[in-house]
């Protein structure tokens, strides 16, 4: 009996050393979740899931709009290449009508700066800018009018007469004339 009871209080006290270590370990690291405790944790997961969400579709927003940026980079560039190098020399007399039919790739007037005078023949209208077909009898070429030249192109209509005194420059191995100012168009007339 003795032994029994020797066992017994062997027993016990592992049950309360066990019970004591387990006690202590929730003490310390806090109590099992309850109910309320496991909803709240759903709750700021859910929240989380939601704000990975979110930065997902900022990512594709931004991803987008670098490739927007990176197509105006390129647009930008193209365009800077076809405009001319450094300022602008003086201008010379606009008495000197260059034959259309007579410019070809590269040739310019006097310091790279011609004039002349024709009908519109067409019109394009661009997102960055108005590609006028200007024609005389000797030929026609291209007159690009780049938005951020600010020239007014709402006069500039099939069938008007105008004079452009500008670069030459080319563009697909064809001449343009390509006006950087408002004074480089002088509008003559509409048919």
């Amino acid at each position: 009996m003795a032994k029994n009871m020797t066992t017994v209080k062997a027993l016990a006290l592992w049950a309360l050393a066990v019970g004591a270590i387990v006690g202590g370990w929730y003490l310390v690291r806090g109590f099992p979740p309850g109910t309320k405790d496991l909803e709240e944790i759903r709750q700021q997961l859910s929240k989380v899931e939601g704000m990975e969400q979110q930065l997902s579709k900022v990512q594709a927003e931004l991803t987008e709009t670098n490739r927007g940026l990176n197509e105006t980079r390129a647009k930008v560039e193209e365009i800077t290449k076809r405009l001319p190098p450094g300022p602008r020399p003086p201008s010379p007399p606009r008495s000197e009508i260059t034959p259309i039919g007579s410019i070809s790739c590269p040739s310019a007037g006097k310091d790279g700066i011609i004039t002349v005078a024709g009908t519109i023949a067409e019109r394009e209208d661009g997102r960055n800018r108005v590609e006028l077909r200007l024609s005389d009898n000797t030929g026609t070429i291209t007159v690009p009018i780049f938005a951020n030249t600010r020239i007014s192109t709402d006069r500039l209509r099939k069938g008007a007469s105008i004079t452009v005194h500008s670069y030459v420059q080319c563009h697909n191995q064809m001449p343009e004339i390509v006006p950087e100012r408002a004074a480089d168009i002088i509008y003559q007339s509409a048919q």
